[in-house]
């Protein structure tokens, strides 16, 4: 069964928690954590999560709720998928083009490919700023190409501030024969791990 996104964000403030403190918090910590009116309604999420197999919890017990293995393996998973879109592109392209037929403009692959590193989630409550994003253009992006993004981790820095890095990313755009079609470094500021 798929989660809702809600579902997803408890997991994530719960498996955070978890990591930061090394014990389960409890109900109120997790109705004032996820801004939640009631501790019903933590009670109803606990119990939807365990139905799906992503929580567990020790009967009778308080501060007991594990995030299962299944919520880890999934996360894992998403990190390492490859991230793909395919856009129906409509409209012409000005006649003359050296490449005779319509092509998607080269900032609108790169709308795609900024996209597609969001839907990851890596960026999600992490990112501060995007500092710079430096773009190649290697090749066209025909219409009814599917494009996919390689993201590597090239470098990280150090800033005066502990709780912060500048961390910078080679970014490639393929299209679904493994062409290069835009390649390019994007600097960003993002929050450190907790611990």
């Amino acid at each position: 069964m798929a989660l809702t996104k809600r579902q997803k964000d408890f997991l994530e403030f719960l498996a955070g928690f978890l990591e930061k403190r090394g014990y389960s918090p409890s109900y109120e910590e997790i109705a004032e954590g996820m801004d939640l009116a009631s501790l019903a309604t933590v009670h109803k999420h606990i119990l939807a999560l365990e139905a799906k197999q992503y929580l567990k919890r020790g009967f009778n017990q308080s501060r007991s709720l594990e995030v299962s293995p299944k919520y880890y393996q999934e996360q894992r998973q998403h990190q390492n998928a490859p991230v793909s879109t395919e856009i129906p592109l409509l409209g012409r392209i000005a006649a003359g083009t050296p490449v005779g037929e319509r092509i998607a403009h080269g900032m609108l692959v790169a709308a795609m490919a900024t996209g597609m590193a969001n839907w990851t989630g890596v960026f999600e409550g992490t990112t501060l700023a995007l500092m710079e994003q430096v773009l190649q253009y290697k090749g066209v992006v025909r219409f009814g190409d599917t494009v996919h993004l390689r993201l590597t981790v090239a470098e990280k820095k150090e800033t005066s501030k502990p709780d912060r890095g500048i961390v910078f990313f080679d970014a490639q755009v393929l299209n679904q024969d493994g062409q290069a079609v835009q390649e390019g470094r994007w600097t960003l500021m993002m929050r450190r791990a907790a611990g």
